[in-house]
């Protein structure tokens, strides 16, 4: 996930102040261990922010169902944590793996394996595909929920409405929501800010009343999934 929050970051070309830094870290270092293409990814992203609080908004999908009934949450999460979900996605890479497109992922793993070998752990290899099926679908489905899921209106033009933030604690920060990546609202409103500096930015627009009167700031990841449930469900039913 923090790789994949670098790879966004320069794909806006908020990372560094070069764009040519921005591509080649994005591309290279941070989205080839994803098998993530920097210059695809940013095409379809900056639909996202363009087309956010229309139909046309290409992330939409995984979000619009939301709130959802206790049952469905619970299911999706189980889903996630057992692996279904991530061994869907990763034969999903499989078999659209391309050489022209996909070698860079290919010489990263490749690089990986020989260097972990070298130092006498190849096993740890494994390591990576176990978090990348086991770990990461779940991370990737609160974020996802705690970005657009829980906003108070998705058909909204206004990044209050349409995209939430979510104050986390030093732990979620490091287990969920690293590289500063829950103030979601606040890159929505300004994306050429650096991750980098977007509690800063928090902190100011709060200063001068920016989320006065809306709904759009969610108090940690249980806080997130609560609101994840839909209303006429017990508050309480993601704690089963």
């Amino acid at each position: 996930m923090g790789l994949g929050i670098l790879n966004h970051d320069c794909a806006h070309g908020a990372f560094f102040t070069r764009r040519k830094m921005n591509d080649f870290v994005g591309h290279w270092l941070c989205g080839a261990p994803l098998n993530t293409s920097l210059y695809a990814y940013r095409e379809y992203h900056l639909k996202h922010h363009k087309y956010a609080g229309t139909k046309d908004d290409p992330d939409l999908r995984f979000v619009e169902k939301y709130p959802v009934s206790r049952a469905s949450l619970k299911r999706k999460l189980i889903r996630d944590i057992t692996g279904r979900t991530g061994l869907r996605d990763t034969l999903g890479k499989i078999k659209r793996f391309r050489l022209a497109d996909n070698y860079p992922w290919l010489m990263f793993h490749v690089l990986l394996l020989a260097v972990l070998t070298i130092v006498g752990a190849p096993w740890a290899y494994l390591m990576w595909w176990a978090a990348e099926i086991l770990v990461y679908p779940f991370i990737m489905r609160l974020r996802q929920i705690g970005e657009h899921g829980v906003a108070s209106n998705r058909s909204s033009s206004d990044p209050r409405e349409n995209t939430s933030t979510t104050l986390v604690s030093w732990w979620e920060a490091l287990l969920v929501a690293p590289n500063h990546v829950n103030y979601h609202l606040e890159h929505h409103q300004f994306a050429a800010v650096p991750g980098y500096h977007l509690s800063k930015l928090h902190k100011r627009l709060a200063e001068r009343g920016y989320y006065d009167g809306f709904d759009c700031i969610s108090n940690g990841y249980v806080d997130v999934l609560r609101r994840a449930v839909r209303p006429d469900e017990p508050r309480s039913a993601t704690q089963g």
